[in-house]
């Protein structure tokens, strides 16, 4: 049955006082049988769970964000770096040094091969 205290919704009225809901269904017993057995728990894990759901979704929401950036960013930086190293190439093939003597220079810095080929153009 109903607690005194608990909360109950009836046509549109929400009664908190179980005198006042019992005055109130003695008035309209047809009401009874339809709201005798029920109870705000059946409803709670709504309550609980929509909080839950919603701090997730921000969370992999901001986590996606934060790696689209994240990936901008290093594409940005390897462009850069390609390019830097483009002008490196091509300014010492003007002071006359070999593509060879280029690639070891690079290579003693410890640039990749994947970058020198670029760089160089192949």
């Amino acid at each position: 049955m109903l607690i005194s205290g608990s909360i109950v919704r009836l046509k549109g009225k929400i009664i908190r006082d179980k005198f006042l809901l019992e005055n109130y269904l003695q008035k309209h017993p047809e009401e009874l049988s339809q709201y005798n057995n029920f109870n705000l728990n059946k409803l709670s894990w709504i309550y609980v769970s929509l909080p839950i759901i919603l701090t997730f979704s921000l969370i992999a929401y901001a986590e996606t964000e934060r790696k689209r950036k994240h990936l901008m960013l290093m594409r940005e930086k390897k462009d850069y770096s390609i390019t830097a190293l483009r002008n490196y190439v091509l300014t010492n093939l003007k002071k006359g040094y070999t593509k060879q003597q280029i690639r070891n220079a690079l290579m003693k810095y410890n640039y990749g091969h994947e970058q020198i080929d670029e760089a160089l153009g192949k």
